[in-house]
């Protein structure tokens, strides 16, 4: 449960999964990935959206501790490996 007066952050978290995923499989440096709500400026961004961003990344990509993290990094990796997958195939047909 969020806590009282917290940011809602699911954007932020699906925006975040979504540059891992992109990372992984173009080998692209982070700073590159799309941020589709980073660049939609008709909405303003939740208070405390780039300190909780930058953890958010933080914990995703280098946690080793937390288990939450690190069985969502493996989700996303092996996902992001299937994408890669079917990407190839069709770029092959």
């Amino acid at each position: 449960m969020p806590r009282r007066g917290a940011p809602d952050l699911g954007r932020l978290k699906c925006q975040t999964a979504s540059v891992f995923v992109w990372t992984t499989i173009t080998q692209g440096d982070v700073l590159l990935a799309p941020r589709p709500l980073d660049a939609d400026v008709s909405r303003p961004r939740p208070v405390g959206w780039s300190n909780q961003r930058n953890q958010f990344w933080d914990h995703l990509a280098h946690s080793k501790h937390l288990k939450h993290y690190v069985d969502l990094r493996q989700a996303l990796t092996d996902y992001a490996a299937h994408l890669a997958q079917e990407i190839d195939s069709r770029s092959t047909a």
